[in-house]
């Protein structure tokens, strides 16, 4: 994941948080957690790294 755009690492939490993406249950529950400001930050961080 590091290193993706944050506009990609930003869909990918929205559609494991919606459910759209329901194949990995651990990352699911950890984007339903996440606020929208929460998911920028990790996105953003991800992305830098």
């Amino acid at each position: 994941m590091a290193g993706q755009h944050e506009a990609y690492l930003l869909r990918q939490i929205s559609v494991f948080k919606n459910g759209t993406r329901a194949n990995a249950p651990v990352m699911s529950a950890v984007a339903h957690t996440l606020t929208d400001e929460q998911a920028k930050a990790v996105a953003a961080f991800l992305q830098a790294q």
